[in-house]
């Protein structure tokens, strides 16, 4: 099992959104490098946001996730009408695709 280190978490492109969501979404990401960092050695978490449609009471989110690790560099996209939802589904795609090619390097 890899010890986990610190690892350099950057959400990009944030503009007047809560501090609360910006939280939540922090906290998803240490979840997901607490489980991806057992597997492989972590360099950096990158979320990238855009936000659409601005007009009116509605915003349209798309949120692109770059991983580095030592299994190699991964990415994923979401977009949503929720913020920390487009997060969460933009991390939880990625960690498939990481175990994904976790288990292909096991066999």
């Amino acid at each position: 099992m890899i010890a986990v280190k610190k690892v350099y978490v950057d959400i990009e492109n944030v503009r007047n959104e809560s501090s609360l969501d910006i939280d939540k979404i922090h906290k998803s990401a240490e979840e997901f490098i607490s489980k991806t960092g057992q597997i492989a050695d972590i360099e950096f978490l990158k979320l990238h946001v855009k936000k659409y449609r601005q007009g009116g009471n509605r915003a349209k989110y798309s949120i692109r996730v770059q991983l580095s690790s030592s299994l190699g560099l991964f990415e994923s996209k979401s977009s949503d009408w929720e913020f920390v939802t487009t997060a969460q589904n933009a991390l939880n795609k990625l960690e498939k695709e990481f175990m994904k090619k976790h288990e292909k390097t096991r066999k």
